[in-house]
């Protein structure tokens, strides 16, 4: 079953070479969601260019989750993830998967079992 909890990956940007692109999937209530991303766009504005939204609900349990993608010119210090969630884990096989769309779903629902 899926816990609550943030997972991040980010690489150079292929849109902005300048930048980071920034991939955060979010796993908890809906209820809590938008302040944990109001939190994320906070720590790392300004946003240079937003990429797509993906989100979803697990099929056992009441968590959904919310994959937001964005680039960034940003350079955090060290601390930001416990600014954002309690749990935050660095996961190098989150990305957007956009040639095959039904990837990610899987991808994230593989995470709840």
């Amino acid at each position: 079953m899926a816990e609550r909890h943030v997972r991040y990956n980010s690489r150079r940007s292929e849109r902005n070479p300048h930048c980071m692109e920034w991939f955060f999937l979010i796993i908890n209530d809906r209820r809590e969601m938008p302040s944990i991303i109001k939190t994320i766009y906070g720590l790392f504005a300004p946003i240079v260019e937003e990429g797509r939204t993906y989100e979803g609900h697990f099929k056992s349990g009441s968590l959904k989750y919310k994959l937001i993608n964005f680039d960034s010119e940003n350079n955090l210090d060290i601390g930001w993830k416990s600014k954002i969630y309690k749990r935050v884990i660095k996961d190098r096989d989150l990305y957007n998967r956009l040639n095959d769309p039904d990837a990610l779903e899987k991808y994230i629902c593989s995470l709840g079992k």
